[in-house]
């Protein structure tokens, strides 16, 4: 008999009764799309913990995540090279460090308007990663041309690694 997807999580719960999704066992699991539950034996599923994919994700094409998660921890999808497919939720706050380090199949994301930490390398080395689009209403980010900057633009947070400007102006008043 197969095994239940909520049974190849590992879970913590966090301090207001959620969950935070630690790991997934993906022996014997087939689908090339990962589907995160938005919640788990009663408990909404708030957080993807750091290492979520370690060993097990390099395999996934595509991850959705659940309306209700708020995390990507530090490294959580590192190295998962065929992830092609994503896309934030709008409850999204945090990505983690390197969350996305090596996802080199990526080719575009777009950060909904309640991320307000983006952290160190979170898409490095994202090879195919042509653009980072930001919602509009984001208070704390700004894309300009696919290219990831604070609101204020005085800062360049991430330039897309497969963006092929041969040439590229950092806008007047980046500092």
């Amino acid at each position: 008999m197969p095994r239940s997807l909520a049974s190849r999580f590992e879970t913590n719960v966090r301090p207001d009764g959620s969950f935070e999704l630690t790991s997934f066992d993906a022996t014997d699991y087939d689908a090339s799309t990962l589907e995160i539950p938005a919640e788990i034996a009663g408990r909404p599923v708030k957080a993807l913990g750091d290492f979520f994919s370690a060993d097990s994700g390099k395999t996934f094409a595509a991850v959705r995540l659940p309306s209700g998660l708020e995390r990507v921890g530090d490294c959580a999808f590192a190295g998962c090279a065929r992830l092609s497919s994503l896309v934030f939720p709008s409850s999204l706050e945090e990505v983690g460090v390197e969350a996305f380090e090596g996802c080199s199949a990526l080719t575009q994301l777009v950060l909904p308007s309640n991320v307000r930490e983006i952290d160190f390398g979170a898409f490095a080395r994202c090879a195919a990663l042509a653009k980072i689009d930001v919602a509009p209403e984001n208070p704390r980010f700004r894309s300009v041309d696919g290219v990831l900057f604070d609101a204020e633009t005085k800062t360049l947070l991430a330039f897309p690694a497969g963006n092929d400007a041969t040439v590229y102006v950092v806008p007047d008043g980046v500092e």
